[in-house]
């Protein structure tokens, strides 16, 4: 195996325990940190949940990278390499992402200097004035990754430069894939002679000065925190000093970490070919440094934090019983992406980024939850799905964020209803397969974005939090689950007010039409479902006898996995949120019962991807070791053959 498939395997490997150790911290932060922790608890969150959406970032970038004279390139080898309206601004973000990530980290140091050298201004982190103290960090986040897309654009000189290397060291054509380069100075032509490029040395001292400045402020403020410590240890309580020195080293742990994983080789990377120190492919193990980056960082907080320390080493079964539906998703999802990415038969085609999108959905799906922890009751001819997360005390994002989670069930049932319209088309109308061609494919994602942002408008819109709504929950949410209507994220479907001392009771004509909108997009999508899958079922036995018996097989094999895939989410999707939302418009109240509907929800990120790797050989060979490890890894730049199609009578 070459060093370049084991890089993309770090940095796979990187996403997987990202995703797992973060969501374990994350879960230590929100359930296990003493009240001692303050507001630093908040910042802790946030860096956490960046570095799970920075993993994703990457897995789905797969950045290669490359350096020849005086220039380098970042490029993209992932599912939407060749698309380049998505692949170039996801390969700029991936640059944000950094500046980001050490601007996050940047102000770790400024608040432990606050809260040690200047507690009379811990007031700058006090209620929702702590999300102010963000704004430069996403302003980085902006500046880098405009930077990146509009000063490092792509133009037929770059193309040219990089279509050798690119094609020999990473099977990438220049022409069309999608990357960013920096070229400091232009090789010389029939036309220029060799010529500096001073509007790429912008760019150059833009990304030099924000590192910089984040390296200075972390030195400066780390020093002057220790040493105020040292000074006032006589005047800490004990727990408090202890509390302190914990944080105190995580920091400098966590300083010394991206030193050597990110400022290093970015810094390397981006200074060396100036000076024409050319790196060559080896430029790519900088893409290997910082993959792992998102995945060993919690890792410090995990280890180096008492509390957290002795609740992950001696009480691992009660962490284990609260996290593991979300823990399995990620890890599930994760190893079915990378099966569909280095172990899918070209015969799948197609149907491949399908799949892979319907995993991402899935991560996307399991992401929004934990960071919502929706928990649901019904009261009256009313139901509510109420956040218990991290915001749910902020509402600009709490509330916003609750629609989210409803939208992606939305975007969930159309995903699937997606595919069997593919497998219909495979198999009942194959001369039409060209819906599915190259860029087209991304185009029939396009229901699936409505359906989604019209399902989030319509929770978010006509639901969101009132004085009557309010008033109404606020007894049992405060008694079932110790939430505050009047200050925490909810959205409630009233369908009928309860009288008043002003009005009687009476019906919501818009909560009725918002529940008759998602019963007929969950109608529309299930009956997609039948259709298709009973007209492809019967095509398929119609011409079972014209197909190659390895043909038949990969179908019946699809087919089956999809068929399950659908009974799966009948039972933890349809029927429960159907249930929810019709049950009470007749009356019946299930009250705190209706809260098993999001237990129901969250098990079904976690099973569906265990349906395909079980059911599709490939992958049930791979994952119990029955294939032979000669069978290397594929090459998903290879171009996959269409979706093996039924031949008609």
């Amino acid at each position: 195996m070459d060093v370049e498939k084991i890089i993309q395997i770090i940095q796979y490997a990187a996403f997987v325990s990202a995703q797992l150790i973060n969501v374990v911290l994350l879960y230590l932060l929100f359930f296990r940190a003493s009240s001692s922790f303050g507001r630093y608890r908040v910042l802790m969150i946030v860096f956490s949940m960046f570095a799970m959406v920075y993993s994703l970032i990457e897995v789905l970038t797969f950045p290669v990278m490359f350096c020849k004279g005086r220039s380098l390139c970042i490029a993209s080898d992932g599912p939407f390499s060749s698309y380049r309206p998505i692949g170039v601004p996801l390969v700029s973000l991936y640059c944000g992402s950094f500046g980001m990530c050490i601007s996050l980290l940047a102000l770790h140091f400024f608040y432990r200097y606050i809260a040690v050298c200047k507690p009379d201004k811990l007031y700058y982190f006090e209620g929702k004035r702590i999300i102010y103290t963000l704004i430069p960090c996403y302003t980085i986040l902006v500046i880098w990754t405009s930077n990146v897309y509009f000063l490092m654009p792509i133009d037929a000189e770059k193309e040219a430069i990089y279509h050798d290397v690119l094609l020999e060291n990473y099977n990438i054509d220049s022409y069309k894939a999608s990357f960013i380069s920096m070229l400091y100075k232009s090789p010389a032509s029939d036309l220029t002679p060799e010529h500096w490029n001073f509007s790429q040395l912008v760019p150059f001292f833009i990304c030099c000065v924000i590192l910089n400045s984040c390296l200075f402020a972390i030195f400066y403020y780390g020093s002057k925190a220790l040493k105020q410590m040292n000074n006032c240890g006589a005047h800490m309580s004990k727990k408090t000093k202890e509390l302190n020195r914990q944080l105190c080293l995580t920091l400098g742990m966590q300083t010394l970490l991206p030193l050597f994983t990110m400022y290093l080789p970015a810094g390397c990377f981006i200074i060396l070919p100036i000076f024409g120190i050319e790196l060559g492919a080896e430029a790519n193990k900088t893409g290997a440094f910082i993959g792992v980056y998102p995945a060993l960082d919690p890792l410090i907080a995990i280890l180096l934090i008492k509390e957290f320390r002795s609740f992950i080493f001696c009480q691992k079964k009660s962490l284990a019983k609260v996290s593991t539906t979300t823990g399995r998703s990620l890890l599930m999802n994760s190893v079915l992406l990378f099966l569909l990415y280095f172990r899918a038969n070209p015969k799948f085609g197609r149907y491949r980024i399908l799949m892979i999108v319907f995993s991402l959905s899935a991560l996307w799906y399991s992401i929004i939850e934990v960071l919502t922890l929706p928990v649901m009751f019904s009261k009256g001819r009313s139901l509510c799905v109420c956040s218990n997360g991290p915001l749910r005390l902020y509402r600009p994002i709490g509330v916003p964020l609750t629609g989210i989670y409803c939208g992606s069930f939305g975007l969930c049932i159309s995903l699937l209803a997606l595919h069997f319209f593919y497998r219909y088309i495979a198999v009942c109308k194959s001369e039409k397969m060209y819906y599915f061609d190259g860029n087209r494919i991304y185009i029939t994602f396009l229901p699936c974005v409505v359906v989604f942002i019209a399902w989030s408008l319509t929770t978010y819109y006509p639901m969101a939090p009132d004085e009557m709504r309010e008033r109404h929950y606020h007894d049992v949410l405060m008694e079932h689950f110790n939430t505050n209507s009047h200050e925490s994220s909810f959205l409630a479907m009233m369908f009928k007010a309860p009288a008043t001392d002003t009005q009687p009771e009476h019906w919501i004509p818009t909560q009725l039409l918002a529940c008759a909108f998602m019963s007929s997009i969950m109608g529309t999508c299930f009956s997609v479902i039948v259709y298709c899958g009973l007209k492809s079922f019967q095509q398929m036995k119609n011409c079972a006898s014209h197909m190659s018996t390895r043909t038949r097989e990969l179908n019946r094999q699809l087919f089956t996995t999809l068929a399950v895939q659908t009974v799966l989410p009948a039972v933890t999707m349809y029927l429960p949120v159907g249930l929810i939302m019709i049950l009470p418009i007749f009356g019946v109240e299930l009250g705190v019962a209706a809260n098993k509907t999001a237990a129901f929800l969250g098990l079904y990120p976690a099973l569906d991807p265990l349906i395909a790797i079980l059911l599709i050989r490939d992958f049930r060979n791979f994952i119990f070791c029955k294939s032979t490890l000669g069978a290397s890894i594929a090459s998903h730049s290879a171009p996959p053959s269409k979706l093996v199609q039924a031949t008609q009578n």
